[in-house]
């Protein structure tokens, strides 16, 4: 892979600082020379990474049963109603798609596969 042709955020390639052939700068940036060219570019691909610590809260599930007294007048036994939900929350500071995402490699591309949400909601109910 060539890599003066690689993904990277909007927002390092916006504010980048451009680098020429002979390593003096040529326009400064925030973030450092982003190719593999120039005097400050092995350095600089350091200052981009980021800590890919979090804190995800993987399932959550809320119940409730109706009280007996309530399910017999309906002529039922049991009733309970709740709700689930998978990887709801995510904390971090990591400004990409997730920290906990995969990645394969297809044609030449990196295709990022974040992990799934989903909310499911229920009735048990026993007659």
């Amino acid at each position: 892979m060539n890599p003066d042709f690689c993904n990277i955020f909007k927002e390092y390639f916006d504010e980048r600082t451009i680098v020429g052939e002979d390593g003096n700068v040529v326009t400064p940036g925030k973030y450092p020379a982003m190719s593999g060219r120039g005097i400050n570019a092995p350095e600089g691909h350091k200052k981009v990474l980021q800590s890919t610590s979090y804190f995800r809260i993987k399932n959550i599930q809320l119940g409730y049963t109706l009280p007996k007294n309530i399910v017999q007048k309906l002529k039922i036994n049991n009733l309970r109603v709740f709700v689930n939900a998978v990887n709801p929350f995510l904390f971090t500071d990591y400004i990409g798609f997730d920290p906990e995402t995969t990645s394969t490699e297809q044609s030449g591309g990196v295709r990022f596969y974040p992990v799934s949400k989903s909310i499911s909601v229920g009735l048990s109910l026993k007659l």
